[in-house]
């Protein structure tokens, strides 16, 4: 077979490289970590007919910058009933979060492979294997990889990588499992280059400023004298960020001390719009029964307002109700006792914005009195929903006794 293959390394989509691949080797892409790891050996094998990129371990660049928090999780209003993946407590219970561990590492340099993560190689150009992306072995493919890492941009600094393995991350994920990162951070700020504005904005409220940015493209190398991160930025990061670490979830929170004035106001209750997927259909009748029940109902579509004015009315809210999805966790910013209603389709959901709720003292309640619209055309995750006639009956009695 040849021993080279047409990869586009610039890609920022990193699937469809993959899949290229795996077409001329005649080896599926595994679903698994540990898998896909062994995958990308057997296709440098198969190619190549040997390897000859060197590894080395990163564990001696590995501390514990946090030790485990504990949190309290509270039972949880099921309206109809509670989907499997969130626990169906009878009591308070108390629960850990993962300790938040540092490599610290020094002479440095950093790849960004495709869409999939980042290689991690040592001065010798060795490859430190636990922190970088499982398809590394496929760099040997790169005819080009040597001249790379000769030729990467060098930073005599210290700098804190926070950017997360994949390049197209959601609202989600950059507030709830990038920005901790910035916990303890020391100089410059490696991530992916922020072009939405929205990344801009909240990268600012954290304080950091576009001249703080060292910017990640696909197949784009740096190299650092000292390079501090927060566990595995390569590998998928508990969701959200460190299991809801309280010294995490504190952090994100530091925004509300600026943005955030005290006072008496109405009771509220948000609805949060969406318009491309998971769409409550009959969302209008839930906003005529919170008017009747006594709120002041405030409708946000979370896609077209700036992130300080979002973060101010979630934590302005004694009601919030939403479909599952990336606005949702805005609930950090909400206010101990507020009502978080979570609106489930029947086939797709986490317990993230669960976790979330609970850790910052909100009630939660999880509504999957719901019927799914478009089940034929459309696929589980994008399926819009209808309240059924039950579910404005539960959330009307509990919002009701809950004022």
């Amino acid at each position: 077979m040849s021993n080279t293959v047409d990869i586009n390394w610039s890609s920022k989509h990193g699937r469809a490289e993959l899949q290229k691949i795996g077409n001329k080797v005649k080896m599926a892409l595994p679903t698994s970590y540990v898998e896909q790891k062994k995958w990308a050996v057997n296709v440098v094998v198969e190619i190549k007919g040997q390897r000859a990129l060197k590894t080395t371990s990163a564990k001696e660049f590995l501390h514990e910058l946090r030790a485990p928090a504990s949190s309290i999780r509270r039972p949880s209003l099921a309206i109809e009933s509670l989907p499997a993946y969130i626990p169906d407590l009878k009591q308070e219970t108390e629960v850990s979060s993962v300790a938040i561990s540092r490599y610290d590492l020094t002479s440095v340099k950093v790849l960004a492979l495709f869409n999939l993560g980042f290689v991690f190689f040592d001065a010798e150009n060795r490859v430190l294997e636990e922190i970088s992306s499982q398809y590394y072995p496929l760099l040997e493919l790169n005819s080009n990889i040597m001249k790379v890492l000769d030729s990467c941009e060098h930073y005599p600094t210290t700098a804190t990588f926070i950017a997360d393995w994949f390049f197209e991350r959601n609202y989600a994920h950059w507030l709830l499992d990038t920005i901790p990162r910035l916990l303890n951070r020391v100089g410059k700020v490696v991530c992916h280059k922020p072009e939405q504005q929205w990344q801009k904005a909240l990268l600012s409220l954290y304080g950091i400023k576009e001249s703080d940015i060292v910017p990640l493209e696909p197949n784009s190398c740096f190299s650092f004298d000292r390079l501090l991160m927060d566990g595995k930025s390569s590998c998928p990061v508990p969701h959200p960020s460190y299991k809801c670490h309280k010294g995490a979830i504190e952090f994100i929170r530091k925004p509300l001390c600026s943005l955030v004035q005290e006072g008496q106001s109405p009771l509220i209750a948000l609805v949060i719009k969406r318009f491309d997927s998971r769409i409550v259909v009959n969302s209008h009748r839930l906003e005529d029964m919170l008017v009747k029940l006594g709120y002041v109902v405030q409708v946000i579509d979370c896609a077209a307002i700036p992130v300080a004015e979002q973060i101010r009315c979630f934590s302005a809210a004694d009601v919030i109700i939403g479909a599952h999805g990336a606005a949702m966790a805005n609930t950090v910013f909400c206010k101990p006792d507020s009502h978080i209603l979570e609106i489930f389709p029947p086939s797709y959901g986490n317990p993230a914005f669960w976790a979330i709720s609970n850790t910052v003292g909100a009630k939660y309640s999880a509504v999957t009195a719901v019927e799914e619209i478009d089940v034929v055309d459309k696929h589980a995750r994008y399926r819009d929903i209808k309240l059924s006639e039950n579910s404005f009956t539960l959330i009307s009695n509990y919002l009701s006794v809950g004022k």
